[in-house]
C-alpha cells in the first residue's frame, strides 16, 4: 500500500508509456519491507490460480503480449508462474511470441533473501524462457554458475546464461572496479539484431565483435539508499523496447539509466530538504519505539519525475560503453 517498490513502481512506469497493464500483485502489504515491521497478505499458487481462472473464464489470457515478473517469495508459486507463462504463449492471439521480462529477484550484496530452492527453479525453467533477464551481480552469479569480479568475469556470466536459453540479460547492478571510482555498471548482451537502430546513441559506430553485442552503461553513484529501482528498471526496459518494436536494447538500458539516475537525484535531494529530514527523524523515533521497526530509506520521487520516466533526459556520468574483449571501450 506504501512505497514504491514492486508493481507500485512497475506498473505507473507502463501506464505512462502507454501500455495497459493488469497488475497482479502476490503480496498485499501495508508498507514495503524496508520498514521491518508490515502487515497483510500473501498470495498462494492456489490464489494465483484462482485469478488466472477468471481470466482464462473471460479470455484474457490470451490477450497478453508482456509478462513482467518480480519478487516471487516461494518454489510452488514461481512453478505457478512458469506454467501460466507457456498458458499465455499457447494461447496468445498476437503474432508474435508474448515477451516475458523477468527480474530474478533472489538477494543482493552475497546475501539471499529468499529459500535457495528458488535458485534452481530460475535455472532449470525460468532462464530458458525468459525474453529478456535482469539480474543485479550477485543474481547474475547464482544463475549463472560463475564468480564475477571483472568485466570480463562479467561478460562471461552472461555468455554462460545465454547458453541457458536467454537471448538477452541485462545485469541491472554491479560493483566492478572497471566502472573507474563513484561509478557502478549496467552490463548487457543480446543478439546483434538486437541493437539494430541504436547507431544514434553508441559513439564509436559499432559494438566490436564476438557472438553477442555486449555494452555496458555508466552509473555515478550516489549518496543515499534506494529501494524499488531493480523492479523500475525492469518495467523501463520493456517499455523503452516495446516503444522500438523490441530492438534497440542498448538505447533502452541507455535511457532507462538516464530516468532512474533522474528518479534517484531527485529523491536525494527530497531527502536532504526540511520535508526530508523530517520524515527520517519521525522514522528513526518510529524505529526506536517498535519492536523489529527499522527506519526506511525515502521513498523514490517516482510521481515527481514522471516526466522523465517517457522522456529521459541525458544526465552527467551516464554513458553507453562498448566491451570488447572484457574491457570498457571508449573512442
Amino acid at each position: 500500500m506504501h512505497g514504491y517498490v514492486g508493481n507500485r513502481c512497475a506498473v505507473l512506469a507502463l501506464q505512462l508509456h502507454g501500455i495497459e497493464a493488469d497488475c497482479l500483485n502476490s503480496v498485499q502489504l501495508s508498507n514495503h519491507t524496508g520498514y521491518g515491521v508490515f502487515k497483510g497478505q500473501v498470495l498462494s499458487g492456489d490464489d494465483l490460480d484462482v485469478l488466472a481462472g477468471g481470466l482464462r473464464t473471460n479470455g484474457l489470457l490470451e490477450s497478453y503480449t508482456h509478462v513482467l515478473t518480480g519478487y516471487i517469495g516461494s518454489e510452488s508459486f514461481l512453478r505457478r508462474v512458469v506454467a501460466l507463462v507457456d498458458e499465455i504463449r499457447d494461447t496468445s492471439s498476437s503474432e508474435q511470441t508474448p515477451a516475458w521480462v523477468c527480474d530474478p529477484v533472489l538477494g543482493d550484496h552475497g546475501r539471499c533473501y529468499v529459500p535457495r530452492e528458488l535458485v534452481a527453479v530460475y535455472r532449470t525453467e525460468v532462464v530458458r524462457r525468459a525474453t529478456v533477464l535482469t539480474p543485479n551481480q550477485f543474481e547474475a552469479e547464482l544463475l549463472s554458475g560463475r564468480t564475477i569480479r571483472t568485466l570480463g568475469d562479467a561478460a562471461d556470466a552472461l555468455r554462460a546464461l545465454h547458453a541457458m536459453g536467454c537471448d538477452t540479460v541485462v545485469m541491472t547492478s554491479s560493483d566492478l572496479p572497471d566502472a573507474g571510482e563513484g561509478a557502478m555498471l549496467l552490463v548487457a548482451s543480446c543478439p546483434w539484431e538486437a541493437v539494430e537502430g541504436d547507431e544514434a546513441v553508441w559513439p564509436e559506430g559499432e559494438f566490436g565483435s564476438g557472438p553477442s553485442a555486449v555494452f555496458a552503461v555508466t552509473i555515478p553513484t550516489l549518496p543515499g539508499a534506494f529501494t524499488g529501482t531493480g523492479d523500475l528498471t525492469a518495467a523501463l526496459l520493456l517499455a523503452l523496447r516495446h516503444r522500438n518494436g523490441g530492438k534497440g536494447v542498448a538505447g533502452a538500458c541507455l535511457e532507462a539509466v538516464r530516468a532512474l539516475q533522474t528518479v534517484c537525484k531527485a529523491t536525494a535531494e527530497w531527502a536532504s530538504s526540511p520535508a526530508g529530514v523530517a520524515r527520517a527523524k519521525a522514522g528513526e523515533e518510529t524505529a526506536a519505539r517498535t519492536e523489529g521497526a527499522k527506519a526506511p530509506p525515502p521513498e523514490l520521487r517516482l510521481v515527481q519525475s514522471r516526466h522523465a520516466l517517457v522522456n529521459p533526459p541525458a544526465c552527467e556520468g551516464v554513458e553507453l560503453v562498448a566491451v570488447v574483449d572484457g574491457s570498457l571501450c571508449r573512442a
